[in-house]
């Protein structure tokens, strides 16, 4: 029993370029959930204001036309 040898792991160090690339993938990644996400709260802002001003155009026709008559 005593003549077994176990195969162990042998620790390395950090590889920096596996690093930068992990680290670079995930900023990547993030970014570009970040700028989805302001997009669609762009579309969103841009809808709202849009419909408002339709609906001003609405009021302010229906008391324009009153005016005339």
């Amino acid at each position: 029993m005593a003549g077994h040898r176990v195969a162990h792991a042998t620790l390395k160090g950090p590889s920096v370029v596996k690093e930068l690339i992990i680290g670079m993938a995930l900023g990547l990644a993030a970014g570009g959930l970040w700028k989805m996400h302001h997009w669609n709260e762009q579309r969103k802002t841009r809808a709202f204001y849009d419909l408002l001003e339709r609906a001003l155009h609405l009021v302010f026709g229906i008391f324009a036309s009153n005016k005339q008559m």
